[in-house]
């Protein structure tokens, strides 16, 4: 070592002893550790050379804990090996990290990494924090990268007169652990709570329970490039994510407003949560805008785009909901096919994305055809009907005319005075001009001139007319016979030279048999004359119930449920469910044509497989070398914690819908070639189904390349060509179908 060296060394020594003195010494056997990690298999990314770098565990053995207590916050790694010199302190060029992301910074980033820095041959294991000041949002596609600029803090872990006891420790796990066939060893090490305070890494004690943390190892004290864990920032949460449109279909040729809701929800505290749409067809729809709200009032957002829809969440707290309406105004041609929309939500302490679609149909049967100038009953006629299309039937507004995009056109109204001061002169919709006479327009002088012989009116000449004011109530009469009201439930009659009309009691007056049920089965309900009658029927009795009989169409135990519908017959046979589609059989189980991967119902997620090259030679053709090739984009990018080792893929070919090849290619069959590339082998034929071998390459652009070759794929040459090509990992799928042509060297695309 260097003069400088040893006395930067010295001041660092002095400088750490100053901030740390006065520190309780740790105490590792009575730290509270709480494991931390994910249900990941295997648990770790990498298997690297050097087993005190290789994190090892799994659900029995976790891999990484935390704990805490008044004076220091722990962190705790199990490795295959010793990470000990075997002079003093840790084995150099070998560095044991926990990456952090603390409850006040950027939710889509990490602020700090906590560092046992070991460099035993120079007497420098450090414990070190380093503060990640240019941060790059986290991703893990393909691989988190993102490594701290500035050293905060550092101190050696057995700083003389600082800490009687180290800031850390190696020690053997004793819990039986034996990854790598080899007792296993704990890298333990504790960062002063009063440091971290001080150097503003948290606000008190307490921001340390609500951290996120992800464990790493590395070469470097500011890396994390040698291995983690299979799993985002921990703990993890779980996102649910449903999406629906309002209305769920629209009419073709109208401008209708519809409304996308899609909620977020989350099973624990999430961070640095994106929720994110392809845009919608421009020529279809146009986005009026965005409505976010959330069910708890601490929850914030920030909305990037809308269409695209882009919003960013930085937490939502365990249970809490948030509601995204995208309002839009959707305009379909009778050409035009549903749209489906997918809205996906991640975020940095969730394993797997959220994912949702809606669907908003097109009625093309809906449309009634109107004067505008387009086909609005999609029967490929514009304008069908012409002027009728506009006649509204009345005659009074003249004849309407179809002037097809300006609408309808009015008419000339109708003229229908007559110059008679006694008629009102009006215009019936139905009759066209009416002349009616003007009630009273009699020419009077006295009220003598008005009588009209009627004792029930009074009789007054008023502004040179009659006028004969009928009295209220007043019906004369000289017999019962005049009074008739044409209702039998009254009992008519004159009194007096005035009609009187007496109801009839318990008389219920009827036009039709059913204002007549009295709630009564056994009673025939009669309107007869006006009149309601209720005649009960002979040897009628009421239902009554005894135990259902399925099949026989009879409600048997009177409870209104016949069959089927009644839940007496639901183990019925022939009221049982149909069956399901079980996966990872290549049987088509529930019938509908679609075998395994296929079927919707064993893939959480679609995508499309682009076919770059593929070739069947048929089994009689005897040109030489393989009988299958194929080479295909898997996915434009690579799904959060894409992993052949710890995924089985299936791997299918239907011709015409009948299958050609459905086989599974293990997990365990998988061999990690480079840190992009995963490849296996059979050339035995002992697990592919007669595949020889195929690969997996993520290249710079972040795309995942498939490969598959086989000399032993037969195929009659009686095949149509149209293939159906799917792969599938895990519950990812991509697919995609094509025609394949005839060539010397049998079927080929393209």
């Amino acid at each position: 070592m260097g003069v400088r060296r040893v006395a930067c060394a010295l001041v660092l020594l002095v400088l750490s002893a100053t901030a740390a003195r006065g520190q309780a010494n740790p105490n590792f056997d009575a730290a509270p550790w709480t494991p931390i990690g994910c249900n990941a298999s295997p648990l770790t990314a990498n298997a690297p050379s050097r087993g005190e770098l290789d994190l090892v565990g799994d659900g029995t053995f976790p891999a990484a804990y935390v704990a805490q207590d008044g004076t220091y916050f722990y962190m705790r790694l199990r490795v295959a090996d010793d990470p000990r010199n075997s002079l003093r302190g840790f084995v150099g060029t070998a560095d044991w990290a926990m990456i952090v992301q603390v409850p006040a910074g950027n939710a889509f980033q990490y602020q700090y990494q906590f560092t046992l820095n070991g460099d035993a041959p120079n007497g420098n294991d450090t414990v070190e924090i380093w503060r990640n000041d240019t941060a790059d949002d986290v991703t893990f596609n393909p691989l988190f990268t993102d490594t701290p600029e500035t050293k905060i803090w550092s101190q050696v872990f057995d700083a003389t007169g600082v800490n009687t006891t180290p800031l850390a420790r190696g020690v053997q796990t004793g819990d039986g652990s034996t990854f790598r066939n080899r007792p296993n060893w704990f890298v333990d090490v504790a960062f002063p709570l009063s440091v971290l305070t001080d150097n503003g890494v948290v606000a008190n004690a307490t921001d340390m329970s609500r951290a996120l943390f992800f464990p790493a190892t590395a070469t470097s004290p500011n890396g994390h490039n040698k291995d983690w864990l299979s799993c985002p920032f921990v703990p993890t949460s779980t996102l649910t994510l449903n999406e629906n449109v309002a209305p769920t279909s629209v009419t073709s040729n109208v401008t209708t407003p519809v409304t996308f809701t899609i909620a977020v929800q989350g099973s624990d505290r999430t961070r640095g949560i994106e929720l994110t749409q392809p845009a919608l067809p421009a020529t279809l729809f146009t986005v009026t805008g965005v409505d976010v709200s959330a069910d708890d009032p601490s929850v914030t957002w920030t909305t990037v785009t809308n269409d695209p829809l882009d919003i960013r969440v930085p937490e939502l707290p365990a249970g809490a909901t948030l509601t995204v309406q995208l309002h839009a105004s959707a305009r379909f041609g009778c050409s035009d096919s549903p749209v489906t929309t997918g809205a996906t939500a991640t975020a940095i302490n969730v394993v797997d994305a959220a994912s949702g679609t809606a669907t908003l149909g097109n009625d093309m049967t809906a449309g009634k055809e109107v004067c505008d100038g387009l086909d609005n009953d999609c029967n490929g006629i514009i304008d069908d009907g012409g002027n009728a299309l506009c006649d509204d039937g009345n005659p009074c507004n003249g004849l309407e005319t179809c002037g097809g995009t300006a609408g309808c056109q009015p008419g000339t109204p109708m003229n229908c005075d007559d110059n008679n001061a006694c008629t009102a002169d009006t215009c019936d919709p139905s009759l066209g001009c009416v002349h009616t006479p003007l009630p009273g327009c009699t020419p009077c002088q006295s009220a003598a001139d008005c009588d009209d012989q009627n004792p029930c009116t009074n009789d007054v000449c008023a502004s040179g007319a009659c006028e004969n004011v009928v009295i209220t109530g007043c019906v004369p009469c000289t017999s019962a016979s005049d009074c008739d009201d044409a209702n039998p439930c009254t009992a008519d009659a004159c009194t007096a030279g005035a009609c009187t009309h007496t109801a009839r009691s318990g008389c219920v007056r009827c036009t039709s048999p059913g204002q007549c049920d009295d709630k009564n089965s056994c009673t025939t309900d009669l309107c007869t004359a006006q009149v309601c009658s209720n005649v009960p029927i002979p040897g009628c009795v009421v239902c009554t119930p005894t135990p259902e009989i399925c099949n026989d169409g009879i409600d048997n135990d009177c409870n209104g449920l016949v069959d089927c519908a009644d839940p007496a017959c639901a183990t019925a046979p022939n009221c049982l469910p149909p069956p399901v589609e079980i996966c990872g059989n290549c049987i088509d189980d529930n019938g509908n044509g679609l075998t395994d991967a296929e079927d919707p119902a064993c893939c959480a997620n679609t995508l499309t497989l682009g076919v770059a090259d593929l070739m069947l030679r048929p089994s009689e053709t005897r040109v030489r070398g393989n009988r299958l090739k194929l080479d295909a984009q898997y996915a434009p990018f690579a799904p959060p914690f894409f992993d052949p080792l710890a995924q089985d893929t299936q791997i299918q070919l239907s011709d015409n819908g009948q299958p050609v090849l459905c086989t599974i290619v293990g997990a365990a069959h998988w061999k990690r070639a480079s840190r992009l590339v995963f490849r296996f082998a059979d050339r035995g034929g002992h697990f592919a189904g007669g595949l020889d071998s195929g690969q997996f390459r993520i290249d710079r652009s972040g795309r995942i390349l498939f490969s598959a070759r086989s000399r032993s794929i037969g195929m009659s040459s009686a095949q149509t060509g149209n293939m159906r090509i799917t792969i599938r990992v895990g519950n990812q799928c991509s697919s995609t179908s094509l025609a394949l042509r005839p060539d010397r060297k049998g079927l080929v695309f393209p």
